[in-house]
């Protein structure tokens, strides 16, 4: 009995050791590049009959082009198919190589194709272990293999250019932004809504930019936001703004009867919200604070020799209108949530962070932007007539 038992770790111990040496060769085996297709974007699009179109934008490296490196050529392989995963099985089989989804960082869709719900498609990348989560989506008006298949001025690779453009509108916090698993999370919560960027086109050079925001809900496209609502969502919603431009419409000097348009950037601009319930309804209170700075008029402001009287009240009069600017751009932001009938603004979640055991739904039914208070301060610099109102 005692030699069997020895006999039976034996084998084991073989089986082992073949097992770990089949893997060892397997994980660490370099493959060759030749044999591997990146994938850096794909665009999603109705086709005929109303099959799904998909346009993958692909690296092919080449580590045979000299010997300063691997030279990479990029094109756009489109294919129709009744499902998304089989559209991508025939976009391997083309390649003839093996497709890497991981590098993907762009997932572009036509508005006709978010026309319906689109998460039965999308939920297929998200649980796909070769897919990233971290890849930007956005809603075009245009067709999405044109846009890939575009040049932009200062990317070679239109999906890194695409990704250029979100990167930096999430570090300067002045435009929306929203990526594969913030779309899931977003469309599992309570709200069942969000926004998406919109991809669009520059009409004097026909570069690629960040138009406007589509408006989700339920996993499908219900209209898209205005430039003033954009701005308001911004307001309220990313904690600190870095850097945005404005402009303030039919601004009166304290000098001067003559309306004027009004250029600033705000720097530093961080947000504060809080809800609040009591026995008089519901309140949001946001507060804002920051620095903006004067760039361009349509017409004379005061000059810096002017008296300190008047550079003082002036000061205080464009405070004012910046104030009035934020407070109707965010008060549109939230109106803008009935004609869509969608929290994008992401009031329940606010107020049950604050109140999880409040009837949330029925406190909240009749919220608009009449609920809101504001406490706005910010300093006024211009880089154009003196260096400082105060």
């Amino acid at each position: 009995m005692k030699s069997k038992i020895s006999f039976n770790n034996k084998i084991l111990i073989y089986v082992l050791f073949f097992v770990m040496v089949l893997l060892f060769d397997r994980l660490f085996n370099p493959v060759s590049i030749d044999n591997i297709t990146l994938v850096s974007g794909i665009g999603i699009d109705v086709g005929d009959s109303g099959d799904i179109k998909l346009s993958v934008q692909v690296l092919v490296p080449n580590a045979s082009q000299g010997s300063s490196g691997a030279n990479v050529s990029t094109k756009v392989i489109t294919t129709q198919s009744e499902a998304l995963l089989d559209a991508m099985y025939d976009i391997e089989k083309e390649t003839g190589n093996t497709l890497v989804w991981s590098h993907c960082t762009v997932v572009l869709m036509s508005d006709e194709f978010m026309s319906e719900d689109i998460m039965p498609h999308i939920e297929l990348l998200y649980r796909s272990y070769k897919f990233r989560d971290s890849a930007w989506m956005l809603v075009t008006k245009n067709d999405p293999q044109k846009m890939l298949e575009s040049d932009m001025v200062y990317e070679d690779i239109s999906a890194f250019g695409i990704q250029h453009l979100m990167t930096s509108a999430q570090r300067r916090a002045n435009a929306v932004i929203l990526n594969l698993k913030s779309f899931i999370e977003a469309y599992y919560s309570e709200a069942e809504c969000c926004l998406m960027t919109e991809l669009g086109v520059t009409e004097e050079s026909e570069n690629m930019c960040l138009a406007s925001a589509g408006v989700i809900k339920k996993g499908r496209l219900v209209g898209f936001l205005t430039e003033s609502q954009i701005r308001g969502y911004c307001l309220v919603n990313h904690s600190e703004i870095s850097e945005a431009f404005m402009m303030i419409h039919d601004y009166t000097p304290v000098n001067s009867r003559d309306k004027m348009d009004v250029g600033i950037s705000v720097y530093r601009l961080k947000t504060k919200v809080k809800p609040y319930i009591s026995d008089n309804g519901v309140t949001i209170k946001i507060r804002i604070r920051g620095e903006t700075e004067i760039k361009s008029s349509t017409g004379s402001l005061v000059g810096i020799n002017a008296p300190k009287d008047i550079l003082d009240a002036e000061n205080e009069n464009m405070k004012k209108a910046i104030a009035d600017m934020f407070i109707e751009k965010i008060r549109e932001a939230y109106g803008g949530m009935r004609l869509f009938d969608g929290d994008y603004m992401g009031i329940y979640n606010l107020f049950y962070d604050k109140y999880p055991n409040e009837p949330l739904e029925e406190i909240l039914k009749d919220f608009d932007e009449n609920h809101l208070s504001f406490d706005i301060d910010v300093d006024v610099r211009s880089a154009n007539f003196n260096s400082s109102y105060k």
